[in-house]
């Protein structure tokens, strides 16, 4: 277990930041949910996944690990008694502490192959900016408009989601491309979470309808729904390469279970006696990072090796 030392963009970058900003477009995606080929089938296979590795911070009170390149690095957070929350990086069996300078929160989401991290920070009395962690140094990204952002995945090419709050208070998604802020928001939705996105570009998240439930989406050139069926709440988190995803569901008995969709079947996968487990990340071998939640409350880290 080691502390990662990070190096902050200087003043001349985070200037040169934000004149790309003030010049790069934003685009609002509300494109019809019928636009997008992907459709779901209703086929669910249910069954308990066994072959959990346990993984916590030492002396950590919460632990959750959010995502796992294809080299079997894991990203996340971890909670210590003083209240503080910490990324982590978790590599060969070592742990290594993440904390952006100046700091008093740091979660860690997302991780690609390339070893780039994404997430959240933020200072005393603050609140979130999303940040791109590369080779040591980290880069806030400047969401436009953006009262609050946090980053949740970065695929190989840069790449960046996650979601912003509006200066009219509204909760979006974003794609960051090439220098240039989508806004994501399904259509008719309250809020829009962008939280997962291969390097083909295909984008996961999840949006809140005007009656108050919780669903998942797709999103290309356009919206599609994804619900495990029977549900009462989907939120997809990642999504490979190959199209599988992964995230939480719950069918209205008090719990909640992580879901992985491969070819169009939903896999349900829970840790034994839990009443909470959800799956956050998956990478291109079919190893699935999450957390779980015991009778005690406390969530806890676990790697699921992929039995493909």
């Amino acid at each position: 277990m080691r502390h990662l030392l990070l190096v902050a963009v200087c003043a001349s970058a985070l200037i040169f930041g934000f004149e790309q900003l003030s010049s790069a477009q934003t685009k609002q995606e509300k494109s019809s949910p019928e636009q997008s080929k992907l459709k779901p089938k209703v086929e669910t296979s249910v069954e308990d996944a066994t072959g959990f590795e346990v993984i916590n911070y030492p002396g950590a009170v919460e632990t959750i690990a959010s995502a796992i390149n294809s080299r079997g690095d894991v990203v996340g957070q971890y909670r210590m008694p003083d209240g503080k929350t910490h990324g982590f990086l978790f590599r060969s069996g070592r742990f290594e502490s993440i904390d952006v300078p100046g700091a008093d929160f740091t979660m860690v989401r997302g991780i690609n192959d390339r070893g780039d991290m994404v997430g959240a920070f933020r200072q005393l009395g603050g609140r979130n900016s999303a940040y791109v962690l590369r080779a040591g140094a980290v880069t806030a990204l400047q969401v436009p408009s953006a009262r609050q952002s946090s980053a949740f995945q970065i695929n190989s090419k840069g790449e960046v989601v996650g979601s912003y709050v509006g200066a009219d208070g509204v909760t979006r998604g974003f794609l960051f491309r090439a220098g240039t802020y989508t806004s994501l928001q399904y259509p008719a939705a309250k809020l829009t979470y962008a939280t997962g996105i291969n390097d083909q570009g295909e984008v996961v998240g999840r949006w809140d309808s005007a009656d108050g439930h919780q669903h998942g989406f797709h999103w290309v050139a356009g919206f599609t729904a994804v619900d495990v069926p029977d549900s009462t709440l989907t939120l997809p988190d990642a999504i490979t390469a190959s199209g599988d995803i992964v995230g939480l569901y719950e069918v209205g008995d008090g719990k909640g279970y992580a879901f992985h969709r491969h070819k169009g079947v939903f896999r349900r996968i829970s840790y034994p006696g839990s009443v909470r487990t959800v799956a956050r990340g998956i990478n291109a071998q079919g190893d699935i990072v999450g957390r779980f939640v015991l009778a005690d409350s406390k969530s806890q880290g676990y790697i699921l090796r992929s039995r493909r």
